[in-house]
């Protein structure tokens, strides 16, 4: 996905995490050689124009960044899941893409309309914060299991 996107020379991608050992790829180029945590990720997040999920190594749910992201009021492009849905409204709290052409598309757009992005990001902000944090998931918790 990050091959495609860098081909087209006209975006500035940046990874973030340790160069996977075993990556064969110009891709390796956009690692920044170290991972973020905490106040400097959610700085990431919302500082980044787009961030790009991926939800590798989820089969069909969402990952912790999925929340991550939109608690921090960043704003996210993932890959269409059904699950998404679930948690945030596609087209007002978060963007989907289902190929790689529909993701250039969507970023080409909403690079243009950062007013749009602007909104969308701050939706997905307000809905993580009011049903999305770590203590609504443990009373949601608690109350299946107290069934």
């Amino acid at each position: 996905l990050f091959e495609e996107l860098m081909k087209l020379g006209k975006y500035k991608i940046k990874l973030w995490g340790d160069v996977p050992r075993w990556l064969n790829s110009p891709a390796k180029s956009l690692y920044q050689g170290r991972a973020v945590t905490e106040l400097e990720k959610s700085k990431a997040f919302r500082g980044a124009k787009i961030v790009l999920n991926t939800f590798q190594g989820e089969v069909f749910g969402v990952n912790q960044r999925f929340f991550e992201i939109a608690g921090c009021g960043g704003f996210q492009i993932c890959e269409h899941r059904d699950a998404v849905a679930e948690f945030l409204e596609i087209g007002k709290e978060i963007i989907t893409y289902y190929t790689i052409g529909d993701l250039i598309e969507k970023i080409d757009y909403y690079l243009a309309h950062p007013e749009e992005r602007k909104k969308i990001a701050e939706a997905a902000f307000l809905r993580a914060h009011k049903e999305h944090t770590f203590e609504k998931r443990l009373q949601q918790m608690l109350q299946l299991i107290s069934v």
